[in-house]
């Protein structure tokens, strides 16, 4: 179509000649005209882009949100991930508390847990945090972060920082475990219970200090007192029975006849045959 006159259908239809072309004057003529038309065109077109994107900025920055959050502020974490078994809706969607320790730009802040002062910092988008509103009670320390806490980190895409003054792996000594040490002199002695002693009804009582076997020589002579002002040990006696005697009665009259059979060894109440005397607590 350039260089010369079109044809239309119109001209068709009317019988109109074909078109010739251009003498060579007239082609530079409408050469140059044509590209002054584009050239202006775009100059409009740049001029026109110009100040529709001022005019959209200008809007924009109507509805900018300055933001809040400033070194030293108590700030949320955004928690992405929910525990199995839980409601989204029901589920809290923030975690922490956390603590701005530095704003090295404007879409990036590095904050460190409150309650963890051995963690390293971690560099976290300003996306990801929202002010917080100081709790009423101080808040509890702990040694390590809690996994909830954890899985929010690592789906906030957070990298590790070092900020000068804050605790981290690296600052802190290493834990020393505790040397052993001998046990004292005072361990080896015999401790004394304190609480008040029922001594049992029925029952062989050896002294622990005693050669093996041996009983304590206070208990021997309380055995031989109790034995001289209450007769020789006694033995199993016959319970009378009747139709009217009850297992809780039998019971009680074999626990006021039966006596403690003294020996004087371990090994004497050991070698004593239990068929024969049915006191034997050997």
């Amino acid at each position: 179509m350039y260089g010369r006159i079109p044809l239309v259908p119109v001209d068709k239809i009317l019988g109109t000649e074909a078109p010739t072309f251009h003498k060579n004057g007239e082609l530079e003529e409408f050469r140059a005209t044509l590209i002054k038309a584009i050239r202006e065109a775009r100059e409009q077109a740049t001029e026109h882009a110009k100040k529709a994107r001022e005019d959209m900025k200008t809007q924009y920055d109507k509805h900018e949100r300055v933001n809040p959050i400033r070194e030293g502020d108590l700030v949320f974490l955004k928690k992405f991930a929910i525990n199995i078994g839980e409601a989204r809706k029901l589920t809290l969607s923030w975690t922490g508390y956390f603590r701005v320790e530095k704003i090295p730009d404007p879409d990036h802040v590095i904050i460190s847990n409150c309650a963890v002062h051995r963690q390293k910092p971690r560099r976290v988008h300003i996306t990801q945090v929202k002010l917080a509103i100081p709790p009423a009670q101080p808040i509890v320390t702990t040694t390590q972060l809690t996994e909830e806490e954890n899985r929010a980190l690592e789906n906030a895409n957070t990298t590790e920082d070092d900020v000068i003054g804050i605790m981290s792996h690296d600052m802190t000594s290493p834990s020393k475990e505790p040397e052993p040490t001998e046990p004292s002199s005072n361990d080896r002695e015999p401790r004394y219970n304190l609480r008040p002693h029922k001594p049992p009804k029925f029952s062989l009582i050896f002294d622990r200090h005693a050669p093996q076997g041996a009983l304590s020589a206070d208990r021997v002579k309380q055995e031989e007192e109790l034995m001289s002002t209450e007769g020789t040990a006694q033995h199993f006696q016959e319970t009378p029975i009747s139709k009217k005697t009850t297992i809780a009665d039998v019971v009680s009259h074999t626990e006021r006849t039966m006596k403690p059979t003294t020996y004087r060894t371990y090994d004497q109440a050991v070698q004593a045959p239990r068929s024969g005397n049915p006191h034997v607590y050997g």
